[in-house]
């Protein structure tokens, strides 16, 4: 849980910080524009190539962390619920340690890569469609005598999808179908206990997949009949659909911060 909200601030980090500057008279921002046109003042946000790198690297050591985390959460559930005499055995300190360890080098080496790709290659366009710096999108302005660097990139990207992701994600479904065999097979009590501490990481899970599916939807298909409100809350909720809701789940299920709620509600009613 722990590593879920540290990496909660990395996906803040990812976006406060480059939003915070647009606050300021766009005068002052757009002499510094390495990557937008200073045409058109009023319609665009100046940001430069080093800071979209940058941003692109704590975004996608966010998404990828995430979930991550969330696949590391599934294999703690599964073995405190389908073997919970060996769960302490089997999750010693260093088990622990490890899986984090493996975590959060997953997810900062596929960010670092993923940023390293400004560097790489030559941006022939300037105009960046969402309000924040992504893949899909620079790979779209990308010089053609640079393509077949491009074409490499989609050769990993296809690869890391049919490999790292698909076997977590194979992973976290066989992790709760086991789950579910053991709780319809004990009694009543134990299914209730089950379900209450698998409901906030299904909660989490769904939303992050339901961010992911708005994600790509926007990257992968014309979004531009939509309205500009729409298309700033499909590109922003990856960013922040998943640590709202987390901070709900996991904070309200904190006994010590749902007591200062409560109190905090019941002197508004009173």
């Amino acid at each position: 849980m722990c590593s879920l909200f540290v990496n909660g601030l990395v996906g803040c980090s990812s976006m406060l910080p480059f939003l915070l500057p647009q606050l300021l008279p766009q005068s002052q921002l757009l002499p510094q524009s390495q990557l937008l046109p200073q045409t058109h003042p009023q319609q665009f946000y100046a940001v430069s190539l080093g800071s979209c790198g940058l941003q692109m690297f704590l975004v996608y050591t966010y998404c990828s962390v995430e979930f991550f985390n969330l696949a590391a959460m599934a294999y703690d559930r599964y073995m405190a619920i389908c073997f919970p005499l060996n769960y302490a055995q089997k999750l010693r300190p260093g088990v622990v340690a490890l899986v984090l360890g493996l975590v959060w080098s997953g997810g900062v080496a596929l960010g670092a890569f993923v940023a390293l790709l400004v560097k790489w290659v030559r941006f022939c366009e300037t105009r960046v469609q969402k309000i924040y710096c992504n893949y899909y999108d620079l790979s779209g302005l990308v010089c053609a005598e640079d393509a077949m660097i491009q074409s490499y990139v989609k050769i990993f990207e296809l690869m890391y999808m049919t490999t790292v992701l698909l076997v977590l994600l194979v992973f976290i479904v066989f992790t709760y179908v086991r789950i579910l065999v053991v709780c319809f097979r004990g009694s009543k009590q134990k299914r209730q206990k089950a379900l209450s501490t698998c409901a906030p990481h299904l909660a989490s899970l769904t939303n992050y997949g339901l961010s992911i599916f708005l994600e790509e939807t926007q990257s992968k298909f014309n979004v531009q009949s939509l309205s500009r409100g729409v298309q700033i809350f499909l590109s922003l909720y990856i960013m922040t659909g998943p640590l709202l809701l987390n901070s709900l789940l996991y904070g309200l299920n904190m006994s010590k911060l749902r007591n200062v709620c409560k109190g905090l509600l019941w002197r508004r009613k009173v």
